[in-house]
């Protein structure tokens, strides 16, 4: 899996952190995914865009008292839907959720959770696995450069 560039990052954590959060949410992560979330939790990374129009703020923390991360998210999906379908990694600007999905089904793609864009089905597919979706991210000098 593609290598990011950390610009900015948090408190760095520790597998009983991730452990932590998979017994809250009664899941367990994708080897990949916990292996990301070990690295790069809480980060903000050079490479935030999916597509042009696809991008996210920074790599969610695992843990916070702030308003974002894998556990309050987690939280909010048991809470509203039910489901210990989807691990949620990142927000966009607008605070979409990317998420792989953990659904027998799906396993291990990525979608985006557009959940107040008035869809019936807010799941966006973005890529088949969390491996190739991190090897398509890139620099917004890209895009940038795409513009000018």
């Amino acid at each position: 899996m593609k290598t990011l560039t950390i610009t900015w990052q948090a408190a760095p954590v520790e597998l009983a952190d991730v452990k932590a959060v998979e017994a809250l949410g009664g899941i367990t992560f994708p080897n990949n995914v916990r292996d990301f979330f070990l690295k790069y939790s809480g980060c903000s990374v050079k490479e935030q865009y999916f597509t042009e129009s696809c991008s996210f703020l920074g790599i969610l923390p695992l843990r916070s008292d702030r308003s974002a991360s894998v556990e309050l998210i987690l939280e909010g999906y048991l809470e509203d839907m039910e489901t210990r379908d989807w691990l949620p990694f990142a927000i966009d600007a607008g605070g979409w959720v990317f998420a792989v999905s953990l659904a027998e089904d799906t396993y291990g793609q990525v979608w985006l959770d557009r959940f107040d864009s008035g869809e019936e089905d807010p799941f966006k597919f973005l890529a088949p696995s969390f491996e190739a979706f991190v090897n398509q991210l890139y620099a917004a000098e890209l895009v940038h450069s795409y513009i000018t």
